[in-house]
């Protein structure tokens, strides 16, 4: 993180996993461009093999970045393939002995840096980020005053579902210039039969949200055109559209039945308070195998058109009766 912030690389998450990291985040683009480069690193404990590196040029495609950065530790050491693989994607490798870091390099800063923007800390912000609101310590790591508090609430959602929950994450919203499009698509794990997709859309309010007509309209455009992506490019039906937000407004039940009306697809709101409690209990799930047993569907009431405290909880509570021994 260091040398990247040492070269103008402006960080937006870090996301942790058993072993390799990613982080997400921008370069300027040389004159006489303006337009920031969307960047995804990894940093690679090991060797990927080809698999590996297939699958982190498709997570940065998912996530809408143009240039692809994989920093190993010995580059000779990768399997046989692997540097030609990465060559024809397109991903820079960077061998990590040979990244100098300038003088008066402040590894201490960059560790704050990365933690502010974790997973964990981009969760633990969300309430705030919903209510527009950048905390500071996020403010400084991102370093960049042209940031907007939407901007890095849709980060830390994508964060909770991508590294949190551990789903695949395809992101929309801003970075589709001149559409339409809901924040992103979210598939779940588990075996195809239990499997299923959702679109979730981030609505950052000070005080509520609410669905007024025309928002009514735009998300059933939104359902109708990524049905067929999430069953023909995922083979997955899309059962739910999320939106979240600081709190709701207006009559939810009325927008959700007009909405399932003209698409078959239940309307879910989610206050992003309620998120972060449900993303940092499932982060605590260590055991890979107990974690994929969540199912948000067990949460979603046809009766009740948010997912409310007592659901969440009585949930969670039900999950540990169940699995606790196990992890």
């Amino acid at each position: 993180m260091a040398y990247l912030t040492g070269n103008g690389f402006k960080v937006k998450s870090y996301l942790r996993y058993t072993d390799h990291s990613d982080i997400i985040g921008q370069f300027k683009s040389p004159p006489p461009f303006s337009v920031p480069i969307n960047t995804f690193v990894e940093v690679s404990t090991g060797a990927p093999n080809a698999d590996a590196i297939d699958g982190l040029y498709n997570q940065a495609r998912n996530a809408e970045c143009t240039t692809i950065v994989l920093v190993v530790e010995d580059i000779h050491k990768l399997p046989l393939g692997g540097s030609a693989l990465a060559s024809k994607l397109g991903i820079l490798l960077w061998d990590q002995n040979n990244l100098v870091l300038g003088p008066g390099t402040n590894l201490g800063e960059a560790s704050r840096t990365l933690e502010a923007v974790s997973t964990s800390g981009l969760i633990r912000a969300l309430p705030d980020l919903a209510k527009q609101i950048i905390p500071q310590h996020v403010s400084s790591a991102i370093n960049d005053p042209s940031t907007q508090a939407w901007e890095v609430f849709e980060d830390a959602v994508y964060a909770a579902f991508k590294s949190g929950f551990g789903y695949k994450v395809k992101k929309y919203g801003k970075e589709s210039l001149f559409e339409s499009e809901p924040e992103g698509l979210v598939v779940t794990n588990g075996l195809p039969i239990d499997r299923f997709a959702f679109i979730y859309d981030c609505k950052s309010a000070h005080d509520k949200y609410t669905v007024d007509s025309q928002d009514e309209s735009k998300y059933i455009e939104y359902i109708q055109n990524k049905k067929r992506d999430s069953l023909f490019a995922e083979h997955c039906e899309l059962k739910y559209f999320l939106i979240i937000g600081p709190d709701f407004g207006g009559d939810m039940m009325l927008r959700r039945q007009r909405i399932l009306n003209s698409t078959q697809v239940l309307t879910v709101y989610l206050k992003a308070s309620n998120l972060k409690i449900l993303s940092e209990w499932v982060m605590g799930i260590n055991d890979p195998q107990i974690k994929v047993l969540v199912n948000l569907r067990e949460i979603i009431k046809l009766e009740n058109p948010e997912i409310d405290l007592e659901t969440i909880r009585t949930y969670m509570s039900q999950f540990e009766a169940n699995y606790r021994p196990r992890y």
